[in-house]
């Protein structure tokens, strides 16, 4: 699969790719997501428009703003778009068995926040795990050495600092929600 995309990759040559990831991105990271948000931000003017006319709130404006300018609008049920080294996903359940066929070579480092938000509360998820079903859904698609963590913690070097998975002053984002990394070589 060709890219059209910039791909940005760390000092050591790996890229971080950040799946699903809605407004939580991090510029030094690969944001892909296929929401609204991801497609408005190639689109300023028409963003401008909606909030001048009351079709975007001013909050959900100020979010739109703070997303990594390079996030890349793509459908995850096409596959990922590019290699990558480190995999985060917030929703990765839903496309694992397209991860298993993706193009992610070398160390694949994987965290997982499967929250247990329900349909009714406005999420799209289908499915919740808990620690035992979830580490054998990894093994079942290839991955190894699973980890349950938590928010703030990880083999991911430098991960606290990305703010992925809490606020700036660290408060953890969803503290209901399962944390686990698995590797895959």
């Amino acid at each position: 699969m060709s890219t059209r995309y910039r791909v940005k990759t760390t000092d050591d040559g790996q890229a971080l790719l950040n799946l699903g990831c809605g407004t939580r991105t991090h510029w030094p990271w690969n944001n892909v997501d296929f929401s609204i948000y991801a497609s408005l931000k190639w689109h300023p003017t028409i963003s401008r428009l909606m909030c001048s006319i009351g079709l975007l709130s001013a909050e959900r404006y100020d979010r739109l703003r703070s997303i990594d300018p390079d996030i890349v609008h793509w459908d995850l049920r096409r596959g990922i778009p590019f290699a990558g080294e480190v995999l985060y996903s917030t929703r990765w359940s839903a496309s694992m068995g397209r991860a298993r066929n993706s193009r992610s070579s070398g160390l694949g480092s994987l965290r997982d926040s499967c929250g247990g938000m329900l349909r009714s509360w406005g999420e799209l998820h289908r499915w919740m795990y808990d620690r035992y079903s979830m580490t054998a859904l990894l093994t079942h698609v290839g991955f190894h050495r699973v980890v349950i963590m938590n928010a703030t913690e990880s083999r991911i070097p430098g991960w606290a600092g990305f703010c992925l998975d809490t606020d700036r002053d660290g408060r953890v984002l969803h503290r209901d929600s399962l944390y686990v990394e698995a590797v895959r070589e």
